[in-house]
């Protein structure tokens, strides 16, 4: 299973290179210490890389790939010509072998590839007086398979945007604690995008991309 822009491919573990992007999974059976068979699958998340591929039991990511930028066929190398290379030079990657009992769902696979590139931030603070507590939650979005991948500033005018989507592929009922502790619900399709654009006075509109009301 491999994770393309908000939706899932199911492939054929054949060894075939394909796209994707920041998770993989093998899922299949497992034995426990009983000997009997229960789901069981494997995640590879990562940070930068997007190739993949799978044969039988091995599960592979590309870290380099070298050819011509933007080169193709029926193109051919003109030796008079200079040409810029991929993958040249330091490369970093961060990725993450990620278990699970199940499917990718039920292992939350990619909730977990989404931590990984979205990692936690800090800044030291030292103590002063104010009214906020220890801790704290300034947004919280339940269930797993809906994330909040933007919440920022309108383009125009003093609302807030909120981007929400659906990663398991089910109808879900989203439940959104917003800064301050307000709360929120909605509905996502299968594998939805949904952008809502929130007033000042409290209304909420669903807006496009370009942050237009649908």
């Amino acid at each position: 299973t491999y994770e393309t822009p908000y939706s899932t491919i199911v492939r054929v573990a054949n060894g075939l290179e394909d796209p994707g992007q920041n998770w993989i999974d093998l899922s299949g059976g497992a034995t426990d210490h009983t000997d009997a068979t229960i789901p069981y699958g494997f995640a590879l998340l990562n940070d930068s890389k997007f190739g993949f591929d799978c044969l039988d039991n091995d599960l592979r990511m590309t870290l380099l790939r070298s050819p011509i930028y933007c080169f193709h066929d029926p193109e051919q190398i003109d030796t008079e010509k200079e040409y810029l290379y991929m993958d040249q030079g330091p490369q970093a990657v961060n990725y993450a072998l990620l278990p699970h009992i199940g499917d990718w769902q039920e292992g939350e696979v990619a909730r977990e590839a989404h931590a990984l590139n979205n990692p936690l931030e800090y800044q030291f603070q030292y103590p002063h007086a104010g009214a906020w507590g220890t801790s704290g939650v300034l947004l919280e979005v339940i269930p797993p398979n809906v994330h909040a991948v933007v919440l920022k500033g309108a383009e125009d005018g003093d609302s807030t945007i909120l981007r929400l989507y659906e990663s398991e592929g089910k109808s879900t009922e989203a439940e959104i604690t917003l800064p301050g502790g307000r709360k929120l619900e909605t509905t996502l399709i299968p594998w939805e995008l949904k952008s809502l654009r929130i007033e000042r006075n409290g209304s909420i509109h669903e807006v496009d991309l370009l942050e237009e009301v649908v």
